[in-house]
């Protein structure tokens, strides 16, 4: 048991990171119960939870699911880069990172039209070929499985009509951009206008890395 909590990956990458049982499944939104059980060797990590390992990490996701892994882990972003606590906090900033400036809302608004055309080729792919009933199962999975992090608001008005969805969607993303954009200069404010990395969800300024991955 201790020659395989050595060498499991999840136990390697929470080691690196400096975090417990309980901050690692904040992360990734699950139970403490399955980080444990990853790390025990009880339960296989999947394709799905070594992707989420990695976005919430910036480790390598082929190297948390490669059997052969050696140490150190590489970074998702750069193999050939070592992976560190540095890392981890510079991937902690940046998915804490307020995203206040009018180009972030810009940039979600066109992922989620890309979004919508996908999903319009989609439908209109699976009416032709007969496979509707099996492209309404994948909406509905995906929507339920936004329901968990985010239920719906009720916010956006129940129409039909995408021209509408879209301005109201518009205007409700630059409001919460305002909103963001003041509690932020509050903060740096009360801070003196210093800030740093804090834990594992501070808020931070954007660091060069952030800015460079931005370009």
């Amino acid at each position: 048991m201790r020659s395989l909590a050595k060498t499991n990956p999840v136990r390697i990458v929470r080691g690196i990171c400096d975090l417990t049982q309980v901050e690692l499944a904040e992360l990734l939104r699950c139970a403490r119960l399955t980080v444990h059980m990853l790390e025990s060797g009880r339960l296989k990590l999947s394709p799905k939870m070594a992707a989420k390992i990695s976005l919430h990490t910036g480790v390598s996701q082929h190297w948390l699911l490669d059997p052969k892994r050696k140490l150190p882990p590489p970074c998702e972003r750069d193999h050939q880069r070592p992976y560190t606590m540095q890392v981890f906090k510079m991937i902690r900033a940046e998915i804490a990172d307020p995203r206040t400036e009018p180009i972030d809302v810009i940039a979600i608004q066109s992922f989620v039209a890309a979004a919508y055309r996908q999903l319009c080729d989609a439908g209109w792919q699976a009416y032709r070929t007969d496979q509707i009933v099996y492209f309404y199962y994948l909406v509905r999975e995906f929507l339920n499985e936004l329901e968990t992090p985010w239920k719906e608001s009720r916010k956006l008005p129940d129409s039909a009509d995408v021209a509408q969805l879209f301005a109201e969607f518009a205007a409700l993303m630059e409001q919460a951009r305002k909103q963001k954009e003041e509690k932020e200069r509050s903060r740096i404010k009360s801070v003196g206008g210093v800030g740093g990395v804090g834990g594992v969800g501070a808020s931070v300024p954007r660091t060069s890395y952030q800015k460079a991955r931005r370009r």
